[in-house]
């Protein structure tokens, strides 16, 4: 369509309109030079009535016709006082002569009308006005003729623009159809591809997947309570044991068990108020240790690094891997 009405398409529309301002332009030009020529023709016919029906001889003539009329006057002038031997007129003579072969060239290649005559300088005047008024009526006409295709097609473009976007939006709908079919064919052949490589066993969707709402393990309150239960007893089983392992003499019985001295009396180990007060500010931050800074390290591992059982998961598949790794295991074929 765009190529059957390629003069006529609305991108095009205000290219044509310029040039059709540029051709009315034109045109009003040509007229307007066509009457001051016109006007140039009719003045010359007035002022050649004025003058009379032939002009002076001399007017029309060339200047080698007026050099050649002065020579000859000159020559008769001195053949009246000098002899036809003398130097002057035999030069005079061969200047004549000279001049005589020009004008007669000119004459012969002058202009003449139609029945072979010689044009004079009135009607050399006039044939060169009515050539360039022949001339601006054919550039009239011309003009007139591209001005006339401008305003057909200016006149067809907005049908043509109807036309052509309907054309283009039946072209988009198809589009879309189109590749909507070749992305369900794709589909199709996914489908297809799956069942061949299934090996005939087909698969349907029972229950369509929910995300849950929340972890269905590790219970992590769960973890939480234990691992405090665990840590309490832990610090509850260490104490006890450095109890037990401890052998320093701290009770009058322990005195009497160990050196078989029987003491008199026993005084107790006493502290100074600094020294207490250390001894509760070491006890406070190893408590305060023990309660606040390894939860915190854990948390933070928890959020910024790995979620605590992601992170068991890992150590225990490494562990799993290392103990397989000592095992020799058959190769299956």
């Amino acid at each position: 369509f765009k190529e059957e009405n390629l003069a006529a398409l609305p991108d095009s529309l205000d290219f044509r309109r310029s040039q059709q301002a540029a051709e009315q332009e034109r045109l009003l030009q040509l007229q307007r030079d066509e009457q001051a020529l016109r006007d140039r023709r009719e003045r010359l016919i007035q002022l050649y009535g004025a003058a009379g029906a032939t002009a002076p001889q001399q007017a029309q003539a060339t200047p080698e016709q007026r050099q050649l009329q002065e020579l000859q006057d000159s020559l008769s002038r001195l053949l009246a006082i000098l002899s036809p031997e003398n130097p002057r007129i035999t030069l005079l003579k061969a200047q004549i002569s000279g001049l005589e072969k020009v004008v007669a060239d000119q004459a012969g290649v002058g202009a003449t009308d139609e029945m072979g005559q010689q044009l004079s300088p009135y009607e050399l005047q006039l044939a060169d006005l009515d050539g360039q008024l022949t001339y601006l009526a054919s550039q009239q006409a011309q003009i007139e003729a591209n001005m006339e295709i401008l305003r057909a097609s200016i006149e067809a473009t907005p049908g043509n623009a109807i036309s052509l976007d309907t054309l283009e939006r039946d072209y988009a709908n198809t589009r879309t159809q189109y590749d909507q079919a070749v992305a369900n064919k794709a589909s199709a052949e996914t489908g297809d591809m799956i069942e061949a490589l299934a090996k005939g066993q087909r698969i349907s969707i029972i229950e369509q997947a929910v995300a849950p709402k929340e972890p269905k393990k590790p219970n992590r309150i769960l973890i939480v309570v234990g691992g405090v239960a665990a840590g309490l007893f832990a610090g509850l089983g260490l104490v006890i044991l450095f109890e037990v392992l401890n052998s320093a003499i701290r009770r009058p019985v322990e005195i009497v068990d160990q050196l078989g001295i029987t003491p008199l009396g026993t005084l107790p180990y006493l502290r100074s108020k600094s020294q207490v007060r250390r001894r509760r500010a070491i006890l406070f931050f190893a408590f305060a240790l023990v309660l606040g800074a390894i939860p915190a390290g854990l948390w933070l591992v928890h959020t910024q690094y790995m979620p605590l059982d992601l992170l068991l998961d890992q150590i225990k598949a490494r562990f799993a891997i290392g103990a397989l790794s000592g095992v020799n295991l058959p190769l299956a074929t």
